[in-house]
Formats: structure tokens, C-alpha cells, sequence
């Protein structure tokens, strides 16, 4: 699964927009960074973190960016699982949707050591992107359904 994500607004000094490539657990962002401005950006850096069962992998490496100029920055993103014995089992660790956040920061010649910031807008990553349709046997269901007892007991 593909999808385009505009991280920032048209009127700021840095546009940003993200193609993010789902795969499985593998999360790939590749950030079009484009300089709005007539200044050269320094040591810009694209600042990400993240919120449920995902780790940032791959941090972005600070950039030069010369006005009215574009680069482009890749960042890996890695879901938490947890592997069972069984060989169709593959659990996600929560069931809470990640959602990935952050912020670009740069510097400006003549800025006084004073660096600019600019709030990214999040990027939601559904649960449902992880799940695939899979097999098993009637054997290998009946020992999840009991390993997983908690799922099927109510208590009144």
C-alpha cells in the first residue's frame, strides 16, 4: 500500500509532502523537501517520532538545502510483532493505530544561532494495512482459540 501525505502548507518556508510505502511490517517514508525561500537552509533536519508499536529505524541525516531548491529524505519505520510458534501466526503487539509525527528544523545564515521550527502534520498508519488474508488448519485454530482463552471469556 502507497499513499502521498503533504506534510506541510503550501505558504511555509519548507514544503513538505511524504510517499509512504506499506509493506507488511515495513514502513518506508520518502520526504520531498522543497525550499519556499530565497535563503539557504542549514542543516536542515527532518525530525520524526512515533506513537503505538512502531520504531523509527533510519533517522534522517541533516541537510544543506540552497534556495528555491529541493532533496529528497528517506526514513524506515519498523511495527513491533510478536512471532508465535505456529507458522500462520503473526500478532501485532497492540492494536493501536501508529501514528507518526514530528517536525523540520533549520538553521539560516545570519540567524544568530537561533534555529526555525516547522510542525509536520501527522501521518496515520491504520492497523488494518498489517493484516493479510492467511491459512490454517483446524488444529492450529482450536490452539490459538484456547491460547488466546481471554478473547472469548466474558465476565457478568
Amino acid at each position: 500500500m502507497t499513499y502521498v501525505y503533504q506534510l506541510t502548507g503550501f505558504s511555509d518556508p519548507v514544503y513538505a509532502e511524504a510517499f509512504v510505502s506499506v509493506n507488511q511490517f515495513d514502513i518506508s517514508l520518502d520526504v520531498l523537501l522543497v525550499n519556499q525561500t530565497n535563503d539557504t537552509l542549514q542543516n536542515l533536519t527532518l525530525e520524526l517520532s512515533t506513537l503505538g508499536d512502531h520504531k523509527l529505524l533510519e533517522k534522517p541525516r541533516p541537510i544543506t538545502l540552497a534556495a528555491q531548491d529541493f532533496a529528497n529524505v528517506c526514513a524506515k519505520i519498523k511495527v513491533k510483532v510478536r512471532e508465535e510458534s505456529m507458522p500462520c501466526f503473526v500478532q501485532v503487539s497492540s492494536t493501536e493505530n501508529g501514528i507518526i509525527f514530528g517536525n523540520i528544523v533549520y538553521d539560516t545564515r545570519g540567524s544568530a544561532g537561533e534555529s526555525n521550527w516547522i510542525v509536520l502534520s501527522d501521518i496515520r498508519i491504520d492497523i488494518l494495512e498489517y493484516i493479510q488474508p492467511a491459512t490454517c488448519s483446524d488444529s492450529d485454530f482450536r490452539t490459538m482459540w484456547s491460547d488466546f482463552d481471554w478473547e472469548n471469556k466474558v465476565s457478568l
